[in-house]
């Protein structure tokens, strides 16, 4: 889980400020700058209402975003693309939806890390879509006893891999 999240944090394509998209799909609404190497080079925002994804951002900048994107191994869902939205043939179409995925995984980043502070959060391979939440604290002592009784069911502790994000 976040694996492009962790691979566009890696090659410098972040987004900050984020606000709004924690509402049910189909009523989100979302606006953040877009980062290249810490520095401010764009907006983005998107509504699941309009069904629509806008970016300023400089065509020359953008692909070149794209091009360390790709090159960093993010990979664009193509489940989450619907009928109505960009492809990733474009620079501003692959951007567009990158920067969608990026801005998801921040706002299910930011819910789970709540989650994490008082449970232990396990993504199963017999339950992969969502995580199996556990009603104490994630320990080391935890950790050892879960993996015991989950063995290779057990994709990655949640806990874990939230930090840094």
């Amino acid at each position: 889980m976040f694996k492009n999240l962790k691979a566009a944090k890696a090659v410098g394509v972040t987004l900050a400020g984020l606000k709004g998209p924690s509402a049910a799909s189909g009523h989100r609404a979302w606006s953040a700058d877009i980062l290249f190497y810490g520095a401010k080079v764009g907006t983005a925002s998107g509504s699941d209402i309009k069904r629509e994804i806008n970016l300023i951002i400089d065509d020359a900048l953008m692909q070149q975003m794209v091009d360390v994107l790709k090159d960093g191994g993010f990979k664009i869902d193509a489940a989450k693309q619907t009928k109505r939205s960009s492809t990733s043939d474009t620079a501003r179409g692959y951007m567009s939806l990158a920067v969608a995925q990026i801005a998801d995984e921040m706002d299910l980043a930011k819910e789970l890390k709540a989650a994490a502070r008082t449970q232990t959060l396990v993504l199963l391979r017999s339950a992969p879509a969502k995580a199996t939440v556990f009603g104490e604290r994630f320990t080391p002592e935890v950790k050892a006893r879960l993996s015991d009784q989950y063995g290779d069911d057990i994709i990655e502790f949640l806990n874990e891999s939230l930090k840094g994000l």
